[in-house]
């Protein structure tokens, strides 16, 4: 029994980890990393194998990272209907713009006004390198990302970076994570083991939240930025 219920488990496990990688674009504080090193460092004991984790991952993270650039596309489109808005006064041009604003979750629509402004031209000159670095940055994952969309940075470029990004990341992830088991006790049984990645996991749940409440400020002035452009714009325009 115990022999037939495995391979179901792992298959589960390998779509945990897509759907974490995927959805860590749009929420930072889900631990899209940290579910990888757990997974490595499970792969000690057999139960997962360290391919089928990097591909998980990488594939789960590229999924979530096409769905920011579609939506990053989405806000694009609506500007331009809110830009065709501007002959027409007051309210309605108002409506325009919060349109555009409700079209993405809260932390989505903090993000992308301030980061946005003055990229297009560095994006599409360093658009890898933009798209590598910030991965390195709290939540420059998912600005990153969206502004692509909202640049038009070439979609099949786009992917092709983050395909390689992504399985590096994964790779590196989930090597950590086999690396930090592998030097561990050899007595040491999968229960325990699965405790020290719940450990792990919690430590970087912890780790990101903080993180987060950091760079809470920081997309705050992205607002008020993006806040001040549209008054100024309506201003000059009204």
């Amino acid at each position: 029994m115990y022999g037939v219920e495995l391979p179901a488990v792992a298959v589960l496990a390998y779509l945990v980890i897509s759907v974490l990688t995927a959805f860590d674009v749009f929420f930072p504080v889900i631990p899209g990393e940290g579910t990888l090193m757990a997974a490595g460092a499970l792969t000690v004991t057999g139960d997962l194998e360290i391919p089928l984790v990097i591909l998980a991952g990488a594939a789960g993270a590229l999924a979530g990272d096409l769905a920011s650039y579609q939506a990053g596309a989405r806000l694009r489109g609506l500007t331009g209907a809110r830009r065709s808005t501007r002959v027409v006064p007051g309210r309605m041009r108002r409506a325009a713009s919060g349109a555009v604003t409700r079209a993405l979750p809260g932390r989505m629509r903090r993000a992308v006004p301030g980061l946005v402004n003055g990229w297009p031209e560095r994006f599409h000159r360093h658009g890898p390198l933009v798209l590598v670095a910030a991965r390195l940055v709290p939540g420059g994952r998912t600005a990153a990302t969206l502004a692509a969309g909202r640049l038009a940075y070439p979609r099949r470029r786009f992917a092709l970076t983050e395909l390689a990004v992504d399985t590096a990341w994964a790779t590196a992830a989930t090597l950590l994570g086999f690396l930090g088991a592998s030097v561990l006790p050899a007595n040491l049984t999968p229960e325990r083991l699965l405790l020290i990645a719940e450990a792990v996991l919690l430590v970087v749940c912890l780790t990101l939240g903080v993180r987060l409440w950091r760079t809470r400020l920081a997309y705050v002035d992205a607002l008020s930025v993006g806040q001040d452009g549209d008054r100024d714009g309506t201003t000059r325009t009204g």
